[in-house]
């Protein structure tokens, strides 16, 4: 049941502030955007750094969860703990970087298409999602064929890599994650949706266009999480915790990537003011408040 409420809220959350733009006029360098971009940066980083990551490991060395369901018996549970123990230490490593640099390979990919497709203007706009000057630049271009397909693009990336987080935490069967991660998507998947809808609007699309995209951009970790889900529950039998274990570091390489290269940039680069200072230590201690009940 908690698994249903989060993506739900995954949905509805970002699909209700992609609609935002098309019915009030909001400033996205406004004092309220700005917190909410500090918060979700915040929350993002603490995350990753403090959730994602350590639990990550804590699977692959088969530590066991207060929260976790182990009702199965005992020859079932070592059976599932010694399911992949001959896949090298190194693997670790190697998931986290590769999840960061396929990120960084998106990335270019989309500024390449994006210097292409838009006369020039930055690939990151609409894709960042937390940049406030995105659907600012876009708009700024005299004469640029403004074709948002790229950062679409990016942006259905970067959901889809959000889904393998959220989906990983769920069949690792920690509550505490779980929910540390869901409230982190619905929080900076809101600015997200947000930049998509002011820049599909500052190329002309209507509010019909638009929503083809913005629906889709909705669904797309709500999707991703129930593809991972079933797809590491297939093949749990066969890893164990450790092929979980992996996902859930990959997912880590993508998360460092998203709040290092694009999110916490886009914060830190205007003057804080002591709200947004306070609304990023916030963000970044409440994942670790939230995990603290929480013992491998």
């Amino acid at each position: 049941m908690d698994a249903i409420i989060i993506i739900a809220l995954m949905f509805f959350g970002a699909y209700g502030a992609a609609c935002l733009p098309f019915f009030f006029s909001v400033d996205e360098s406004s004092s309220k955007a700005n917190l909410l971009s500090a918060l979700s940066g915040g929350l993002m980083l603490s995350s990753v750094l403090a959730v994602v990551i350590p639990e990550g490991f804590a699977l692959w060395f088969g530590h066991d969860h207060g929260d976790h369901d182990h009702d199965h018996d005992h020859d079932a549970h070592e059976t599932h703990d010694h399911a992949g123990d001959e896949l090298p230490f190194a693997y670790t490593g190697l998931a986290l970087v590769v999840g960061y640099l396929v990120m960084v390979a998106f990335d270019r990919l989309n500024m390449k298409a994006g210097h292409d497709c838009c006369g020039g203007h930055n690939g990151h706009n609409g894709h960042n999602g937390h940049d406030e000057h995105a659907s600012k630049e876009a708009s700024s271009k005299e004469g640029a064929s403004k074709s948002p397909e790229s950062a679409i693009a990016g942006l259905l990336v970067h959901c889809v890599a959000d889904g393998i987080a959220m989906g990983s935490a769920f069949v690792s069967g920690n509550t505490a994650t779980t929910l540390i991660l869901g409230f982190a998507m619905v929080a900076h998947k809101a600015p997200m949706a947000f930049g998509l809808s002011s820049f599909l609007m500052s190329c002309k699309w209507s509010w019909q266009r638009s929503q083809e995209t913005i629906v889709w951009f909705s669904a797309a970790a709500p999707l991703s999480t129930m593809a991972t889900y079933v797809v590491l529950s297939m093949f749990r039998g066969a890893l164990g915790d450790k092929g979980v274990a992996l996902a859930m570091l990959f997912s880590g390489g993508t998360f460092l990537h998203a709040s290092t290269s694009h999110i916490l940039p886009g914060v830190l680069s205007r003057r804080l003011q002591r709200n947004d200072a306070v609304a990023l230590g916030v963000g970044s201690v409440l994942p670790i408040l939230m995990s603290l009940g929480h013992h491998h």
